[in-house]
């Protein structure tokens, strides 16, 4: 009997490792893949958020250290060429702006400290943005104001921004003020028909009614945002 197993052992054993290599062949060579790709995702390569374009090309890109990705990871956004989503036959955008002289204005008076025309070839939304510092006389307003106001052909006043003020009783501070210009009720954005316009800063001095206000280096742009005929 020992014989006849002494015979038959060397069979036995290459039996039993094809059959181990066949039921578990599939999960070997896979893990022998696993561990070649243990440093990567999906087959691909990572490079850290410094590296060079061509060190990116074809890897995948980690994050800095505050979360973010190079800005130049992308060509040109998909919706570059929209705003707020519309199409840019929809909308066209063009832009203004005004740098102007010193203006004072007395007391607690009000007026305007630059302004220029605006000529709409269709209906548009005006986003607008004014800036000045403000300087005083020893007495002087104590509390400047600054908003952004559209008048029509007639100097009627059909749109306006809010009103933005600042305490002046020490140093120069600056007044800015920014957004679409609203309905005068402020319901919502004004829809500017084509025609003639005037943009213009508006300032208004709040306390201490002596001496004058100074607003100086104002500075007043816009771009239309146009929609229709």
């Amino acid at each position: 009997m020992l014989e006849v197993i002494r015979r038959h052992l060397p069979v036995a054993i290459t039996a039993a490792v094809i059959c181990t290599l066949f039921a578990g062949g599939p999960s070997i060579a896979r893990a022998a893949v696993d561990a070649v790709n243990a440093d990567k995702v999906d087959g691909k390569d990572a490079v850290g958020a410094g590296a060079s374009v061509a060190n990116r090309k074809g890897n995948l890109v980690a994050t800095d250290s505050t979360g973010h990705l190079p800005n130049d990871i992308i060509e040109v956004a998909p919706d570059a060429a929209k705003l707020g989503g519309m199409g840019a036959g929809t909308y066209r955008v063009t832009g203004h702006g005004m740098r102007g002289s010193t203006v004072n204005i007395d007391s607690c008076g009000s007026g305007p400290v630059e302004a220029y025309g605006v000529t709409l070839g269709r209906k548009a939304r005006i986003f607008a943005s004014a800036t000045t510092t403000y300087g005083r006389s020893n007495p002087g307003p104590e509390r400047p104001t600054i908003r952004i106001q559209l008048l029509d052909a007639g100097d009627a006043l059909v749109a306006e921004s809010g009103r933005v003020t600042v305490d002046a009783t020490t140093g120069n501070p600056t007044l800015t003020v920014s957004g679409v210009l609203l309905k005068p009720d402020g319901s919502g954005p004004y829809e500017a028909p084509r025609g003639s316009y005037t943009l213009r800063m508006l300032g208004d001095n709040f306390g201490a009614c002596s001496g004058f206000g100074q607003y100086q280096q104002p500075e007043l742009t816009h771009m239309e945002l146009a929609s229709g005929n």
